[in-house]
């Protein structure tokens, strides 16, 4: 990947793309929105904030004037009072650093959480906050340790790479993985044949992505829909370039969305967990659509490793649980969620189901 500097006013920009002097190019989606564009012959993808933090303030417009002005009182009306100490919050923490537009710095404040999230590249690597405050959120940024002060268990499939292992040590972090269950394939999986014909294959569960990969590279042209970002990270690279569709994170959600986008020639296939809870069927999709238990999960006899944090993964990895309630939880998603509460096992849920979500969870703990 080669990554250049790109300057001009907006349509300056969009044009050097479309003359092909670069491939790709990143713009605040704010401008490009304002501008009301005709971008109908390029591919636009919006970047999500929790995993790429926009700069501080994108999206705000300012107004100067002399304090005296006699039309200060009518211009003040145009203030939005909720937006002015947001922005200003993120403007805070860049003016602490004394940064300007060279600093690799982003910060927004996230409504649903009432949060302050903040991104800052160092030399000694990537800096996460996620703070009620400003002036939280930079004591975060500069009080990083330099090494390790909590262990974390994710209970899932070690990964080699992802978000939250590049993330993780600045933060003081030290990331373990190990799964309390594993995929086990059936010895004779009722694969349906005109399933090989299929348009799509929907993942439901990083389970799914490691027990059906063989016989999605035995089928090239098949595209591939997750629910989120955490299913869709857990394909092999090579399985990961033929993502079509990726949902918000929530399964029930996000096979609504993708059903209601399929037409009457698009087949979908399903190979799904045993004890799978069957989304699909909450709404039918015009095409036709494939389903069969293509394995089942069974529990690690091993114990996992000792740690301060453990990051719960699914349902099933929490029944498979057989020590005492650790003494603090993260859940991922809401249906282990339900499953901690059944328990009632005080816990806090990871506001997204993949790294950036568990790593927010993580830096709110107390």
């Amino acid at each position: 990947m080669n990554i250049q500097a790109l300057r001009g006013n907006v349509p300056t920009r969009i044009n050097k793309l479309r003359a092909g002097h670069y491939d790709a190019i990143v713009l605040a989606e704010a401008g490009v929105s304002r501008l009301e564009l005709d971008l109908s012959d390029l591919h636009c993808h919006s970047l999500h904030p929790q995993r790429f933090v926009p700069a501080p303030a994108q999206g705000a417009l300012a107004l100067q004037m002399r304090s005296d002005d006699p039309h200060t009182a009518f211009m003040a009306r145009l203030a939005d009072a909720e937006a002015g100490p947001q922005v200003e919050s993120e403007r805070d923490v860049l003016r602490a650093l004394e940064g300007g537009c060279q600093l690799p710095f982003g910060a927004q404040w996230d409504a649903a959480s009432q949060r302050l999230r903040c991104f800052l590249q160092t030399k000694e690597g990537p800096l996460r906050a996620f703070a009620k405050t400003s002036s939280q959120a930079l004591k975060e940024l500069l009080a990083a340790p330099s090494t390790p002060k909590l262990k974390v268990l994710i209970t899932r499939a070690p990964r080699e790479e992802g978000p939250l292992k590049r993330l993780a040590p600045a933060q003081g972090l030290l990331i373990t993985e190990f799964p309390l269950i594993q995929t086990e394939a059936l010895p004779l999986p009722s694969i349906p044949t005109e399933a090989s014909h299929a348009s799509w294959a929907w993942i439901g569960s990083p389970g799914a992505a490691r027990a059906a990969e063989s016989w999605l590279l035995d089928h090239p042209s098949i595209r591939i829909a997750t629910p989120g970002h955490g299913t869709a990270e857990s394909l092999p690279e090579s399985l990961q370039k033929r993502l079509g569709f990726i949902g918000s994170g929530h399964p029930l959600d996000a096979w609504e969305t993708f059903a209601s986008h399929r037409t009457e020639n698009e087949k979908v296939a399903i190979p799904h967990s045993a004890l799978s809870l069957t989304r699909w069927e909450s709404k039918e999709i015009p095409g036709a659509l494939y389903a069969w238990a293509h394995y089942t999960p069974v529990s690690v006899s091993a114990s996992p490793p000792e740690a301060d944090i453990v990051c719960f993964t699914s349902p099933s990895n929490v029944e498979a649980w057989s020590l005492a309630p650790p003494s603090r939880i993260v859940a991922l998603g809401s249906t282990t969620s339900a499953a901690l509460d059944k328990l009632n096992w005080p816990h806090a849920v990871a506001q997204s189901p993949d790294d950036f979500g568990i790593l927010e969870a993580l830096l709110t703990m107390e």
